[in-house]
């Protein structure tokens, strides 16, 4: 039986909570503007609050972004993260 802390999310949840779609998330995860997800015995993803702050951040930034400009906002979100404490 898999137990996760009370603040930990599926990928479907986080999805949700930062009003983008799964295949988002993934597509952010792969293009290394999301951190690595923990994941559960069960191999399920397990995202925390501030993955999900980070999420609504680049979307926000983005304004909905497009494939040609993710370069641009990959850079923009990693000197961000650089300048900000875990």
């Amino acid at each position: 039986m898999d137990t996760k802390p009370a603040s930990a999310m599926t990928i479907g949840a986080l999805a949700r909570a930062a009003g983008v779609g799964i295949d988002t998330v993934r597509f952010y995860e792969r293009e290394g503007l999301l951190p690595p997800p923990t994941r559960r015995a069960s191999g399920y993803r397990e995202y925390t609050p501030a993955t999900a702050s980070r999420l609504r951040f680049i979307g926000c930034s983005a304004g909905y972004c497009a494939y040609r400009s993710v370069g641009r906002l990959r850079f923009g979100v990693l000197q961000y993260a650089s300048l900000t404490p875990p």
